[in-house]
């Protein structure tokens, strides 16, 4: 009796149902502190999705390096969920947007659910950043959610457990997840 197919099979099966209790996780972050903001939400997001993060974080300076550029596209191209978190800017960097093209111009059916995150409340100079991103998650066809961080009276620096992101982007991702 031949027990090396079923043996084959059960691995294969076995490494499917772990794959699916990862939250696989790209964050392109303009400054650390939004990163770091961003990585709190996604450690929320993982916990009340039963999941375990896998993270990998690229800084938008970091990108400027092709090499970065070239393996944080690929890892993209592999998440869950990718993210861009920026601060209240004007336009992203050349070396971002290219990055971005190349991500999408690298997905294989793969369908990720792209979010920006910013990190200052609702401001005209976000607006721009936020349509382009709009109009290349269309292009894709990628599901897309934009969060702004919470400003309140509190110090600047909280704990990670804190809300600085609207519940509602948390539970619009969760029920993302959830049909995936």
């Amino acid at each position: 009796m031949n027990r090396r197919p079923r043996t084959i099979a059960r691995s294969v099966k076995r490494r499917k149902d772990r794959s699916r209790r990862l939250l696989k996780a790209v964050l392109i972050y303009e400054t650390f502190a939004a990163g770091e903001r961003a990585r709190g939400f996604f450690e929320k997001l993982a916990c009340s999705s039963g999941r375990t993060l896998e993270e990998q974080s690229w800084s938008f300076d970091g990108l400027r390096i092709r090499e970065a550029r070239n393996a944080a596209a690929s890892a993209a191209r592999k998440a869950d969920i990718v993210a861009v978190c920026a601060s209240a800017r004007l336009e992203l960097p050349g070396t971002i947007r290219a990055w971005l093209d190349m991500w999408v111009w690298l997905l294989d059916g793969e369908e990720p659910v792209f979010m920006a995150l910013f990190d200052s409340p609702t401001a005209p100079q976000i607006a721009s950043v936020r349509d382009y991103l709009s109009c290349l998650a269309r292009r894709a066809e990628l599901e897309f959610f934009v969060a702004y961080r919470e400003i309140t009276s509190s110090p600047a620096v909280r704990l990670i457990g804190d809300d600085l992101w609207p519940k509602s982007a948390e539970q619009a991702v969760l029920l993302w997840l959830k049909k995936k």
